[in-house]
């Protein structure tokens, strides 16, 4: 399974609503598309207007030819220059395991780290999944993505440490599965 991250910041003044409208948009492109499984938009609990973005399709091939569709490229095209702009963030990611991907968590915990990672266990987790990073980005090359749904904020402290690159948490605001598969229908990597 291919997890596909993205950061969007909103330019001053844009409407999040306007935003996640448009999103839910590419969202019905994408469940049209052969290997997609779901698709989220997250806020930042910290920082406002940054928005998480999260896809999961089959295999990074499958995200490849919906990214390289001409659906996808006009959709790109017509995005308002005064919405929202992409942050680098690291965008493909291989699951290595985990627990499923449960609904009930209103809030994920994101941190990327220069380590192995196991996925998070605890009372308030829902689920959690580890992954490693697939692209060309030579600052995220050894990275491993940990995402662990939670039923309420964390309240443990943030890792810290030279290894540590981001430990943020998002607040969900829309979710989208296809209807061809459950959005519970991986329950560890390869599944």
């Amino acid at each position: 399974m291919n997890q596909v991250m993205e950061m969007l910041r909103l330019v001053p003044g844009a409407s999040e609503d306007d935003a996640v409208t448009r999103l839910s948009t590419l969202f019905e492109m994408m469940s049209r598309a052969k290997g997609f499984h779901e698709a989220e938009v997250l806020r930042s609990t910290e920082e406002a207007g940054l928005l998480l973005v999260l896809h999961m399709w089959d295999s990074i091939d499958d995200w490849h030819a919906f990214q390289s569709s001409d659906m996808k490229i006009a959709f790109s095209a017509s995005r308002p220059a005064f919405l929202y702009a992409f942050v680098p963030c690291g965008m493909n990611w291989l699951v290595q395991s985990g627990l499923g991907r449960g609904q009930d968590g209103a809030f994920l915990r994101r941190q990327v780290i220069r380590e192995p990672l196991t996925p998070h266990l605890g009372p308030d987790v829902v689920s959690s999944q580890t992954f490693s990073y697939q692209d060309y980005e030579p600052a995220l090359a050894d990275a491993m993505l940990r995402l662990t749904r939670l039923r309420s904020a964390p309240s443990q402290p943030k890792l810290t440490g030279e290894c540590v690159l981001t430990d943020d948490v998002y607040e969900s605001v829309h979710r989208h599965g296809s209807a061809k598969t459950p959005a519970e229908s991986y329950l560890t990597a390869g599944g």
